[in-house]
């Protein structure tokens, strides 16, 4: 996520000057668009398309069940399983999401999305999900 990064606040070492120019940098050359698209322009940029077309939809939008790439799909599942640093569970980061961008309450895109990751999770992992 790095275009909308505001600092290097959740990692360990500082930030530096010329780091916080380049974040701005970034931000500015990014505006506008969702970190998702912005993270596969950046890699389709650096010359990567075949990752890029992984990356641009691993927020909330999967394709058609039909249309997805297995990349795709771990990729999405992986991203609704990590919080910063730290393997969590689907309930966990979930309840995260809700907690960061609505005031802890559900909503009918949360309850959807949240659905997706299950059905997603049971079928990549039709024994239970890895801890």
């Amino acid at each position: 996520r790095f275009v909308d990064f505001k600092g290097a606040s959740h990692v360990a070492c500082p930030e530096t000057p010329a780091q916080r120019a380049l974040w701005k940098t970034y931000r500015e050359k990014y505006s506008g668009k969702r970190h998702e698209a912005a993270c596969a322009s950046f890699v389709r940029e650096q010359g990567f398309g075949a990752l890029a077309s992984i990356l641009e939809v691993h927020g909330t939008h999967l394709p058609p069940r039909s249309d997805a790439t297995l990349e795709q799909k771990i990729l999405f599942y992986a991203d609704k399983r990590v919080k910063l640093d730290e393997v969590v569970s689907l309930d966990e980061r979930f309840a995260d999401f809700r907690d960061r961008y609505s005031q802890g309450k559900s909503t009918p895109d949360s309850e959807a999305w949240y659905a997706k990751a299950k059905k997603l999770e049971k079928d990549l992992f039709p024994e239970g999900a890895p801890l």
